[in-house]
């Protein structure tokens, strides 16, 4: 696999092909791999990406990395003004 692509698994409707996170706005929880912050991803590596519907149908992804060596991230940001706001980080011990 080249290291600017990734695979990302639906939990409720199996792989889909979007490679960017900021084409991801369906509704639902997607396994990522290998992703790189070429695709708008915030950090490189495995991760949980949540997207939710919020106002207005504007939706808020969470992206929770995958790490059983380093502290677990979480990263939230949301889609406003048909634009993707920036990522803001929570670090958890």
């Amino acid at each position: 696999m080249a290291s600017n692509q990734f695979n990302i698994h639906d939990t409720n409707r199996g792989t889909v092909s979007q490679t960017d996170f900021n084409d991801i706005m369906d509704a639902g929880a997607y396994w990522i791999s290998t992703s790189t912050t070429s695709q708008h991803a915030p950090e490189t590596g495995n991760g949980v990406l949540e997207v939710i519907p919020f106002f207005n149908a504007q939706p808020l992804q969470r992206y929770t990395n995958y790490s059983s060596s380093g502290p677990t991230k979480i990263y939230v940001r949301m889609y406003v003004n048909n634009a993707w706001g920036p990522w803001k980080s929570v670090s958890l011990a």
